[in-house]
């Protein structure tokens, strides 16, 4: 989804609109502060995406005034004016419940202020309290994760949504015995990146279906720039009820994906449906190794993971025989480390496309991943099995 449109236009008059209101408050009562954020709503409204930090620096100003003001009233203090009592609420209201924002607005103004180590220590210590106060969190919804696609084309490959290069994918790929002209479904295909990867480089039939409708289009987009529509389809669908009849493909593939889906029993079940006898299912997946985190799982908008261990076993009980369960942590731990040092050197570039919101959720979301790795409780996983 891009940054631009209708909401942001809307978003856009808004802020000029307080703007206005600030100026006027502002020179009525000679208040500096409220002049100062009245030009930088103006400023704001050019681009609400790319100035939403000086919409946070407002947020915080007008708590403060408002705060002091009380104060000067309870303390009788008539030589301040207590315009702000009146003014600040309405302009709070309106900016944290009616700014068209996809994520929390209190989450993205302790985004701004707190450092990001201390953000991801604070979830951590404090997950249910976070999740209280911040209502969505900093992501907090698959819809959250994945609301602006561009983030993932600045931070790594064009189309890639997860955290295995290109040449893992392949890799992987080749371990399982791909062969070409033969089917596969790419089970949360995303951005569509692996599956245009694999139809060209294997000849294959691909079939990517999504549960979000702009992840398909973008795929369908991402097919067509890279010269593969006549092998990829890519289709709206539920991973838990594909829309497919028995023994359809050849290959059930995923890469990063089923870490968001809760029931993976049923997930297995229909991979089992779909596929032909003695089909193929590989995957990677993020799987918990040392010890959960509720607050990690928040920010990603996970369900409980699962380890080697226990993605065997249901791979097992949905009828495969399972040919490799191993992990790959040091491949993760590399390029997670080399994801977020993209995302701090493209800052600027995210900011500008994706809004200054977007860069501090990823910034603490990728942080939060690298200290799971370090401490052994969060890696990466792959997976090849047959149907028998």
């Amino acid at each position: 989804m891009a940054s631009t449109g209708n909401e942001y236009q809307a978003t856009g008059t808004l802020l000029k609109t307080l703007s206005i209101l600030m100026l006027a408050t502002g020179f009525y009562s000679h208040s500096s502060p409220l002049i100062a954020i009245g030009c930088g709503y103006w400023l704001a409204a050019a681009n609400p995406w790319r100035y939403r930090i000086m919409i946070n620096v407002g947020i915080i100003l007008h708590l403060l005034g408002f705060v002091r003001a009380l104060y000067c009233l309870v303390s009788a203090d008539l030589s301040v004016s207590h315009i702000d009592l009146l003014v600040s609420p309405l302009v709070l209201t309106v900016l944290i419940k009616y700014y068209p924002t996809q994520y929390d607005v209190l989450s993205n103004v302790l985004a701004y202020i707190l450092p990001t180590g201390w953000m991801v220590s604070g979830i951590e210590a404090y997950p249910a309290l976070f999740k209280k106060l911040s209502d969505n969190g900093i992501i907090g919804s698959v819809e959250g994760l994945y609301i602006n696609s561009d983030a993932y084309n600045i931070l790594q490959e064009e189309g890639f949504l997860g955290f295995t290069p290109a040449d893992e994918i392949l890799e992987t790929a080749r371990k399982a015995g791909v062969q070409s002209g033969k089917t596969l479904l790419d089970v949360g295909c995303g951005l569509g990146g692996p599956a245009c990867l694999l139809a060209a480089e294997f000849g294959l039939n691909v079939t990517g279906v999504d549960l979000l409708e702009w992840n398909v289009t973008a795929a369908s987009t991402l097919a067509a720039s890279r010269g593969v529509s006549d092998k990829c389809r890519f289709r709206q669908a539920n991973a838990l009820s594909l829309p497919f009849e028995d023994g359809n493909f050849d290959y059930v593939f995923a890469m990063d994906a089923w870490c968001h889906i809760p029931d993976r029993d049923k997930l297995l079940g229909e991979c089992h449906r779909i596929l032909k006898q003695e089909g193929t299912i590989l995957f990677h997946d993020w799987i918990m190794n040392k010890g959960d985190s509720e607050g990690f799982r928040f920010i990603y908008a996970f369900p409980p993971l699962e380890t080697v261990d226990s993605y065997s076993e249901k791979l097992r009980r949905a009828g495969f025989e399972v040919v490799c369960a191993q992990l790959r942590t040091e491949a993760f731990r590399m390029h997670t480390a080399r994801v977020r040092n993209n995302l701090i050197s493209r800052k600027r570039r995210m900011i500008d496309t994706c809004g200054r919101e977007l860069y501090d959720n990823w910034d603490a979301a990728l942080l939060y991943a690298i200290r799971m790795i370090k401490e052994e409780r969060l890696t990466s996983g792959v997976f090849i099995a047959r149907k028998k």
